[in-house]
């Protein structure tokens, strides 16, 4: 019963993590104009930028 409840939390914090992070952060950090442009493209910049995000919802 405790391990269900402890994988629906974490769960649910995963799913948080990504949708918040997402809708509140990342959109309005690509509005900027002055986002560094690594390897030539700023969306090279952004993707990274988002993979990193999401990649921290899964290895919680």
């Amino acid at each position: 019963m405790l391990l269900t409840l402890a994988t629906l939390l974490i769960l649910l914090t995963g799913l948080a993590h990504s949708w918040l992070g997402e809708r509140y952060l990342l959109r309005r950090l690509f509005k900027r104009d002055d986002l560094p442009a690594v390897l030539g493209s700023t969306a090279f910049t952004t993707g990274t930028l988002r993979f990193v995000w999401h990649l921290l919802t899964v290895v919680w």
